[in-house]
């Protein structure tokens, strides 16, 4: 019998090594308005999905608290281990998908906000207290039900300075669509005070 508080737990257990981790429910991602996320839903990929899984690494404010891998098999441990998870709830009997961030059919985004990992920036990237906008984050969206993550209270990443809106050559107003082909300048990431 499927123990989905066990299951949690030996994920966030293998999954530790991440300086981001947290993990959504799909009733999270149910009945959300926000535009710019429609055809996006984790569901593309997972049809039955009912939890999805957010990992990442960001550069944090302070370096002396940057954990930086410092061997190769540190390197290698860090890939490793979403792929031991996967291969864990596959022998559960639960298909589960990796997702990197050159899938278009979701938003990491979004998943990410979803598992409590941070919120929407307003030039619509992620935004992490102590990491600004530099986390790189991936997922896994699986079929098995896990115990979701807390939710952080709004507004407890982003403060709402706007300084990348004001910076961003590709939108004008906040959480606006924009020409991510001409998005390569990096300078939201620079200004933000987060």
């Amino acid at each position: 019998m499927f123990n989905h508080e066990e299951a949690t737990k030996k994920i966030l257990e293998t999954m530790s090594g991440f300086q981001l981790l947290g993990i959504a429910s799909r009733d999270r991602f149910e009945n959300r308005d926000v535009k710019t996320l429609e055809g996006k839903d984790p569901s593309n990929l997972v049809k039955d999905f009912q939890s999805v899984i957010v990992f990442g690494e960001g550069k944090h404010k302070k370096d002396e608290l940057n954990v930086v891998p410092e061997t190769f098999e540190d390197h290698m441990d860090i890939l490793v281990k979403p792929l031991e998870v996967v291969a864990y709830l596959n022998s559960l009997g639960y298909k589960s998908h990796v997702v990197h961030k050159s899938e278009l059919d979701v938003s990491l985004v979004d998943m990410a906000v979803q598992a409590g990992v941070g919120e929407l920036s307003p030039v619509n990237s992620l935004v992490v207290k102590n990491y600004g906008l530099t986390p790189v984050i991936q997922a896994i969206i699986t079929e098995a039900p896990l115990v979701a993550s807390e939710m952080p209270k709004p507004k407890s990443h982003c403060i709402g300075c706007n300084l990348c809106l004001r910076v961003c050559p590709i939108r004008e107003e906040a959480y606006a669509d924009g020409d991510m082909s001409k998005c390569a300048c990096n300078k939201c990431v620079e200004v933000c005070p987060v």
